[in-house]
C-alpha cells in the first residue's frame, strides 16, 4: 500500500438532550382518620398546579393531591362497617381441623402399627387462626375506620 496524500478536515460530535414533562390524574383513596375536609373553590387543572423537577435532565416522578377534590365516602369493600368476613372460615369463626381433616379422629402410628385416636379438637373443628374465632377481620382498605377519603392525585413525570 502506498500513501499518496493526507488531507485533514474537522469533524463535530454533538449530543441533543431533551427534557419533557407529562402529567396524568387519577382518583385514589386512603383510610379516613378523621379531621376536616376544606373545599375553597373549584379544583385547578393539571397544568395549573406548580411542580418543579428536582434536577434537570434526570428522570423523576412526584405525586401531588389536587386541591379542592377531597371527599369522604363509606368504604366500598366493607360497606362502611370497618370489617369484612373472614375468607378462611367464611364468617363461622371455626374451620375444619387440619390434623384430622374435620373428622374428629386421626391416625397415630406407634411401633409399626396404626390406630385411630381422638384428635383433641372440637369435634373436627378448631378456632380460626386468621380471625381468632370472630368470623370477621379488620377491613384492609379503610383500616377498620369504615370511611375512605377520596381525592384526585396528579402524577408529574420528567
Amino acid at each position: 500500500m502506498t500513501i499518496v496524500d493526507l488531507v485533514s478536515f474537522s469533524g463535530y460530535h454533538y449530543t441533543l438532550e431533551t427534557f419533557a414533562e407529562s402529567r396524568s390524574t387519577k382518583w385514589v383513596s386512603e383510610a379516613f382518620h378523621g379531621g376536616n375536609i376544606y373545599i375553597t373553590g373549584n379544583p385547578p387543572g393539571p397544568w395549573d398546579i406548580p411542580a418543579n423537577p428536582p434536577q434537570l435532565f434526570h428522570s423523576s416522578k412526584i405525586e401531588l393531591e389536587v386541591p379542592n377534590t377531597a371527599s369522604v365516602k363509606p368504604c366500598h369493600k366493607c360497606r362502611g362497617r370497618g370489617s369484612t368476613m373472614c375468607g378462611f372460615c367464611h364468617g363461622r369463626g371455626r374451620r375444619n381441623c387440619f390434623r384430622c381433616s374435620g373428622t374428629g379422629r386421626r391416625t397415630e402410628f406407634r411401633d409399626g402399627s396404626s390406630e385411630q385416636v381422638s384428635c383433641g379438637c372440637m369435634g373436627g373443628q378448631e378456632w380460626c387462626s386468621s380471625c381468632n374465632g370472630r368470623g370477621m377481620n379488620e377491613c384492609r382498605k379503610c383500616s377498620g375506620r369504615g370511611n375512605l377519603r377520596w381525592f384526585i392525585q396528579l402524577t408529574v413525570k420528567w
